[in-house]
């Protein structure tokens, strides 16, 4: 299993490239980008 906050780590790391949609469903989840 990933801990979340390594996953949170690997998506901030990553978000140059999600998609708009998916940026999207994260910020809706309350992930943070600053």
């Amino acid at each position: 299993p990933v801990k979340l906050g390594v996953w949170i780590s690997n998506v901030k790391s990553r978000r140059g490239t999600l998609t708009p949609q998916r940026a999207a469903q994260l910020n809706e989840l309350g992930i943070h980008w600053e």
